[in-house]
């Protein structure tokens, strides 16, 4: 919290009420809405205004918080600013994040396509020379063939006796 330039009586007969003038940033971590040199002009014309002879302390007051308003418009400014600012930075984050996921999903779809072709080229490979074993060796691959058969037929057998 920053410390106050000045303190100034609000009633020149009652003391114990006093205005606080002090800079500082209203909300945190945003800039002050108006650095020292202003704060002390802005003290400085509410002194005079208050202690001009003629004029009605209502007029000072009412300077004062013309003052006081004007700072915290430009506040406020600062905060709608920096809030356009934050705005604008959490858009072009998310089309980053957008246009990486859509790069992602693209290159998987390639890596999966890619897979599935191999895939094939592989059970194509297997099937020729499956076909090329069985027509270079015709008796051998029968043979093979009721070797699976009687080995899965007695498995099958096994398996139902062991089930009842």
């Amino acid at each position: 919290m920053a410390e106050p330039l000045r303190k100034l009586p609000m009633d020149e007969d009652d003391e114990t009420r006093v205005l606080e003038i002090t800079t500082g940033s209203a909300l945190p971590g945003t800039p002050p809405a108006f650095d020292d040199e202003q704060g002390r002009r802005m003290l400085t014309e509410t002194s005079n205004a208050l202690g001009r002879t003629g004029e009605t302390r209502d007029t000072g007051v009412s300077n004062a918080v013309t003052n006081i308003s004007s700072s915290v418009k430009s506040g406020l400014e600062v905060v709608s600013e920096r809030s356009k600012e934050a705005g604008a930075k959490l858009a072009e984050v998310a089309e980053e994040t957008r246009d990486r996921a859509q790069e992602l999903a693209l290159e998987a779809g390639r890596r999966a396509q890619d897979l599935r072709e191999a895939a094939i080229r592989q059970a194509k490979r297997i099937r020729r020379e499956t076909r090329r074993y069985a027509d270079q060796r015709p008796l051998q691959a029968i043979l093979v063939v009721a070797g699976m058969g009687f080995v899965t037929g007695l498995a099958l057998r096994i398996w139902r006796s062991n089930r009842d």
